[in-house]
């Protein structure tokens, strides 16, 4: 996958009121700042720099948007493709900037998509006026196979169990809905998976499921199917053998009958 398309898959992401979003921290960590544990840190940069990553490029490795103007090669803004890596001024700072991934260019705006813009990942217009620069990655990078990143694992069970929206899953699974695939998410779709325990297409959204879900309940009064199928076949083929038996026995005694009836009438 592609950095944007990865970077699609993230939308949704947002800052935490209480506490901070491991899928932010993340973002932090692959792109080589592990150091940073919270979701309060500018985090623009960062999530272009997981990625790049995450899609096998390397990326700059800091977390100031302005470092994106050296990275990869220029693009003329009316060259400009989806996935390119746009960067902004911000405010009247020399330093200060947003970098995020190109859209849509809709003249006076630039539509990107980004991490960091209101708290959250999303696409949002930027003043075309603020624009810094476009990049790409230089000819001739290629991602590097580094297999499924942990968010493309996390949907793949998510899948496995059932289910397209994490929210659906969490209140099904007695969990805050908060659409993140967190640790106590992550575990409880593990432990879901260790019961091979998919979600039932009757059931509703809002219907706790349980970890013997699939199982057939069993009670006191429940008639147990004594024979399985090849139980029965086997059970068929004894019982037309004693049938054909039964009838050849009756057979002989009627033969047998029908000798002693004419002894006797020789008698007379």
């Amino acid at each position: 996958m592609t950095p944007y398309d990865l970077a699609k898959a993230e939308v949704g992401t947002v800052e935490w009121k209480d506490g901070n979003n491991p899928k932010v921290v993340a973002y932090f960590k692959d792109s080589g700042n592990p150091g940073v544990k919270d979701d309060e840190t500018a985090w623009c940069a960062a999530f272009v720099g997981a990625m790049l990553k995450r899609a096998g490029i390397k990326g700059t490795g800091k977390l100031n948007a302005r470092s994106y103007l050296e990275w990869g090669v220029p693009v003329e803004r009316k060259d400009a493709k989806p996935g390119d890596v746009v960067v902004f001024k911000r405010g009247s700072s020399s330093w200060q900037g947003h970098v995020a991934f190109f859209v849509k260019d809709r003249g006076a705006l630039i539509d990107v998509l980004g991490g960091n813009q209101s708290n959250a990942v999303n696409v949002k217009g930027y003043q075309s006026s603020a624009l810094l620069g476009i990049r790409r990655a230089a000819k001739g990078v290629k991602p590097v196979a580094s297999g499924p990143s942990q968010a493309e694992r996390d949907m793949a069970d998510l899948e496995r169990l059932g289910y397209k929206d994490v929210r659906a899953f969490q209140r099904n699974v007695g969990l805050a809905p908060d659409g993140v695939i967190g640790p106590m998410t992550r575990a409880k779709m593990h432990e879901c998976l260790s019961h091979k325990m998919t979600r039932p297409a009757a059931n509703s959204d809002a219907t706790p499921v349980s970890p013997h879900v699939n199982e057939k309940p069993k009670n006191e009064h429940e008639q147990p199917d004594v024979l399985k199928p090849a139980t029965k076949g086997r059970a068929h083929a004894m019982l037309g053998k004693l049938i054909l038996a039964l009838g050849a026995g009756v057979l002989a005694l009627a033969a047998g009958a029908r000798e002693w009836l004419e002894w006797v009438q020789s008698w007379f």
